[in-house]
């Protein structure tokens, strides 16, 4: 699909780590993306030293896509810095973020632009719902704090604007922000972040409260919706204690 000058070309940045099979269902949504006739979309993965078939997965993608699909390797180890790659290497007006297992909705991308215009918006997010690979147990569902460390995001049915009481209004895997944002609040900061197995998270906290910082509009938009997955092993406790171990660190 062509894009049409004075039409926002929005630049989807994938940052991935080993999860190849995962990643295909992640690609495969967003080659089902439906925008508005001249909204222009490119693809980015970044791939972050994975050692299985990543690099396949995104050449099949490639040849499937509406869209351009651009593979990125990047060496330096650790999330922080296949974000930065992405960006860097991001045409867009507007970059878009979502995680490898994640699923976008068909109308993610369009939503996203939609509700950047509508709310006049720097950066916006929305809902992350769960996906689980089995039923939860019954104290985790209960668990909000949890269901956060989980990146499950459900703030309700209306658009709320981030005020300097709560700005954590928008998780990295469901956001989108204009480029300038990126050209004056800088880079991640790459001692935040995921790195291989290690679960140090931080990283779009911090970006989006130094944005929040420098006067920019950040909003949670409802419409804007993806499903995130929960593996079995993502339902223990043990893995909750090493969350909060690593990310205490």
């Amino acid at each position: 699909m062509s894009h049409t000058a004075g039409a926002p070309l929005v630049s989807v940045i994938v940052c991935t780590y080993n999860r190849c099979e995962s990643l295909r269902d992640t690609l495969e949504a967003l080659t089902r993306q439906v925008v508005e006739d001249g909204v222009g979309v490119e693809v980015i993965i970044v791939d972050n030293n994975s050692s299985d078939g990543t690099a396949g997965v995104v050449q099949a993608a490639a040849t499937a896509s509406p869209w351009p699909v651009r593979y990125i390797f990047e060496a330096n180890q650790g999330k922080s810095h296949a974000l930065n790659r992405g960006m860097r290497e991001a045409r867009g007006d507007l970059m878009a973020f979502t995680d490898d297992d994640v699923i976008p909705t068909p109308s993610w991308v369009q939503q996203l632009v939609r509700a950047l215009e509508a709310h006049r918006a720097d950066v916006v997010g929305g809902r992350i719902l769960p996906l689980w690979f089995k039923s939860p147990p019954t104290w985790l569902e209960r668990q909000e704090e949890l269901l956060g460390m989980l990146a499950i995001l459900d703030r309700g049915p209306r658009p709320i604007v981030a005020t300097r009481q709560d700005a954590y209004y928008v998780y990295g895997s469901n956001m989108a922000f204009r480029a300038s944002v990126y050209r004056e609040v800088g880079a991640y900061r790459t001692d935040l972040g995921p790195t291989g197995r290690r679960l140090w998270r931080g990283d779009d906290t911090d970006f989006v409260l130094r944005a929040f910082h420098i006067g920019k509009r950040i909003v949670y938009a409802p419409d804007v919706v993806v499903h995130h997955k929960v593996s079995p092993e993502r339902m223990r406790l043990s893995y909750f204690r090493r969350w909060k171990f690593e990310s205490g660190r």
